[in-house]
């Protein structure tokens, strides 16, 4: 007998809701087993446990099997269903609950100091009424969050059909999608048109004189403009100095087109030290470097060295700083497979929550990098076994995932607030403290490991979670006693 097993969150009924684990049988005999479950808070509680009998006929069948939320308001709600099935090994599967986040009064509002950024990618939405819909729901739920910036692709072939011919409708769209909901764009200008040769000095020639087009068009509203997408890799299929070619003409088509915009260099997969190095030899200038520092493991301080030292590689020759822009990183949240191999391994939801959080938290803590974009907002497709289909921190049908909230939840904590120290409290915690004028300081902290840990304060501080979940701390002794649980970041707020 063989099958599989994935957990949802639905409507049960409309006045009650539910956890539903849906079983699927593939194998020629019915399956007679148990299905153990637990209902959590955010701090980990059980809320309601239990096992329930379960038949499952065969020929490929499918059980739904609910199970009802506890009673009160909860901000987030965690399911785990656990198959007990003989002679089967059946990773657990969670399903949540995340109830809508705040409504928040400056969210149409443009902000480009602020580092929240996100990879919406609305140029992936059809240009059609639909798909035009989703483009203004996906901008709307992002503004919600807290996002500010969008990593938008404007693609060749669509804006030039055919050489010296230009259509912007379709991107003009887009870019009024963002700036209505507050979001600024930074673009991305990769790949080439069907019409010109690639990879070569033509072709290069081609890209630059569009690129001089589309800076002048957009000079209102898009400032910032990156060069390919991960030349490093598999998306650029030349000679790889050639790229240096590229983004060298690219600088000065860019400048000719807006002279104030900033040109965005490099977009390695990884931090390719080697690749952006050879780059710099080469004589291609750039004004901001673009990485992404994906990772299976976020070691908190090694990744805030990584993005330093990147920052100290592409210092200028008289030493002035630049900017380290992090184009792309996240987690995926697809379901584990016994024999299905992925490029990325799966992370359940939860813990894609808590790396959203550190990853953003680090990132600004380690003073290089003031503009952050995870990949990607919204799930790229249904197939819970794939994780390019499971990145985004909402799904294909724009349910918010825990990640979601924690973003919003780390964005307005942080909105406006400035990196000032990082704290000493004791082996393995990891604690940065915020300011801003008029405002009370924040300190972000978690831990590798359960920990106990203590501020000085003679005043109540305010706990706050991920989740927006919130506790007053009173102060003994002139100090507060916060109990860290394992990589779970929170915030703490002078009251």
């Amino acid at each position: 007998c063989a099958f599989t097993a994935t957990a949802r969150w639905a409507e049960y009924k409309p006045e009650q809701n539910a956890f539903i684990a849906t079983l699927h049988n593939i194998g020629p005999a019915p399956l007679e087993s148990e299905l153990s479950y637990q209902v959590r808070n955010w701090a980990g509680k059980v809320l309601d446990q239990g096992t329930k009998k379960i038949s499952i006929p065969a020929a490929n069948a499918r059980l739904e099997v609910p199970v009802m939320t506890p009673a009160g308001e909860h901000a987030f709600l965690e399911a785990e269903f656990t198959l007990n099935a003989p002679r089967q090994v059946v990773a657990p599967a969670q399903a949540y609950f995340i109830a809508p986040i705040e409504p928040d009064p400056d969210a149409a509002r443009l902000d480009p100091s602020s580092p929240f950024g996100m990879g919406l990618y609305l140029y992936r939405y059809p240009g059609d009424v639909k798909g035009l819909e989703e483009m203004e729901r996906a901008a709307k739920m992002a503004a919600a969050a807290g996002v500010k910036w969008s990593r938008e692709e404007f693609s060749w072939c669509k804006s030039e059909p055919k050489k010296g011919q230009f259509d912007f409708s379709y991107h003009d769209k887009l870019v009024a999608t963002a700036k209505r909901n507050g979001i600024t764009i930074y673009g991305l200008l990769s790949y080439w048109s069907s019409w010109t040769k690639p990879y070569s000095p033509e072709g290069i020639e081609d890209f630059c004189r569009w690129a001089t087009v589309l800076a002048e068009h957009y000079k209102d509203d898009i400032q910032h403009w990156e060069i390919w997408n991960e030349p490093n890799i598999f998306f650029w299929q030349g000679p790889k100095d050639m790229y240096a070619d590229l983004l060298k003409q690219a600088y000065v088509a860019i400048k000719k087109g807006n002279p104030n915009a900033k040109v965005l260099g490099c977009s390695t997969a990884g931090i390719d030290h080697k690749f952006i190095q050879r780059t710099m030899e080469l004589g291609a200038p750039f004004d901001i470097l673009t990485i992404h520092p994906y990772r299976g493991h976020l070691d908190d301080e090694v990744f805030i060295k990584d993005l330093r030292r990147a920052a100290d590689l592409v210092k200028k020759a008289d030493g002035t700083p630049r900017e380290v822009w992090i184009t792309e990183m996240g987690w995926a949240t697809h379901v584990p497979h016994n024999t299905m191999k992925m490029d990325f391994k799966p992370t359940t939801q939860r813990a894609q929550a808590q790396l959203i959080a550190r990853s953003y938290i680090d990132a600004i803590a380690a003073g290089v990098s003031p503009n952050i974009s995870w990949y990607d907002f919204r799930n790229d497709g249904f197939d819970p076994l794939n994780f390019e289909n499971n990145m985004g921190i909402v799904t294909r049908d724009f349910k918010p995932k825990p990640a979601y909230r924690a973003y919003a939840v780390v964005a307005r904590t942080l909105k406006g607030m400035k990196f000032d120290k990082q704290l000493e409290l004791g082996p393995e915690v990891t604690a940065f403290r915020f300011i801003k004028e008029g405002a009370a300081p924040v300190i972000a902290l978690w831990s590798d490991g359960d920990k106990s840990v203590e501020l000085p304060s003679d005043k109540p501080m305010q706990l706050r979670g991920l989740m927006n979940d919130t506790e007053l701390l009173s102060p003994k002794d002139g100090k507060i006693g916060i109990q860290l649980k394992d990589g779970v970041p929170v915030f703490v707020i002078e009251k």
